[in-house]
C-alpha cells in the first residue's frame, strides 16, 4: 500500500483501518465494529432438493422398467426355445427310419420248411397236401386271456375261409383244460395238440401266442402277426 498522504495522525491511523472500522473511529470509539457478512441465499435449496429427488425417482423407475424387460426377453426366448425342441424332436420321430417289426416268428417271403405232423385225430398232414392252396395255421394256448377271446372269432369265420379256398390249421400249444379251446377249435380244421418241442411250433419259431401265419399257395408266409383280424385283411380273405 502506498503511504497515507494525510497529514493529521489521526486521520493516518482511520486511514489504516478497514472500512468497516472507520464508522467506529469516526464516532469516537476505540473498539471496531463488525459489520456482518452476507449470508447466501438459501430460498433455492428446497428446490433443489425437490429436484434431485424427482431425478432420483426417474432414474429407479427406469431401472425397473429395463430390468422387467430383460425378464419378459428372456421368458420369450425360454418359450421359443422349448417350442424349437418339441418340434425338432416331433420332426426326428416323424423322419426316423422305422424300427424292425416285431418277431412273430418265421417272417414273410420265408418258405416253410418240410413238415409231417400228425393232428389230435390221428390224421398226417405234410407241407406238400397244403401246396396249392392258401393255408392259415393258427396257433393257441389254453392259459391265454387273448386266445380265448380269438379262437372263438376264428371259429365263426371258418366256414367264410374254406369257402374262399383258404384251409384252418389250428394248434393248441400245452396241455388243454375241461374248459379249454379243444372244444371251441375242433370243428374249425385239422387241431394239432403240440405239449413239447418240436412240431409246427418249432418249425414257425413261435415266440407267443396268439400267432397267425398266412401261408401261400407256393408254400411261403403272405403274413403273419398276432391278430386274426390283421392277418387275413390284408390278403383280403
Amino acid at each position: 500500500m502506498g503511504r497515507c498522504r494525510c497529514r493529521s495522525r489521526a486521520w493516518r491511523s482511520v486511514c489504516g483501518q478497514p472500512s468497516h472500522w472507520r464508522s467506529a473511529s469516526r464516532s469516537g470509539t476505540s473498539s471496531p465494529v463488525f459489520s456482518p457478512r452476507p449470508r447466501p441465499a438459501t430460498a433455492d435449496v428446497p428446490l433443489r432438493s425437490v429436484q434431485a429427488r424427482r431425478a432420483l425417482l426417474r432414474r429407479n423407475t427406469l431401472m425397473a422398467l429395463l430390468t422387467v424387460a430383460v425378464i419378459v426377453l428372456a421368458a420369450a426366448t425360454l418359450l421359443n426355445l422349448a417350442v424349437l425342441a418339441a418340434v425338432v424332436r416331433r420332426m426326428t420321430r416323424l423322419t426316423a427310419p422305422a424300427g424292425p417289426a416285431a418277431d412273430h416268428g418265421l417272417p414273410a417271403g420265408a418258405p416253410v420248411p418240410d413238415y409231417t405232423v400228425e393232428s389230435a385225430d390221428g390224421t398226417r398232414l405234410t407241407r406238400e397236401a397244403l401246396l396249392g392252396r392258401t393255408t392259415l395255421f393258427a396257433f393257441y394256448s389254453s392259459s391265454c386271456p387273448d386266445c380265448r377271446t380269438q379262437a372263438p372269432e376264428l371259429a365263426a369265420r371258418s366256414a367264410a375261409l374254406a369257402a374262399e379256398g383258404v384251409a384252418v390249421v389250428p394248434v393248441l400249444l400245452g396241455p388243454d383244460t375241461p374248459d379249454g379251446l379243444s372244444s371251441v377249435l375242433e370243428g374249425v380244421g385239422q387241431l394239432m395238440n403240440e405239449s413239447g418241442p418240436g412240431g409246427l411250433t418249432e418249425l414257425f419259431r413261435v415266440q407267443g401266442t396268439p400267432s397267425y401265419f398266412l401261408v401261400g399257395p407256393q408254400g411261403s408266409v403272405l403274413r403273419n402277426g398276432s391278430s386274426l383280424g390283421e392277418c387275413l385283411q390284408a390278403h383280403a380273405v
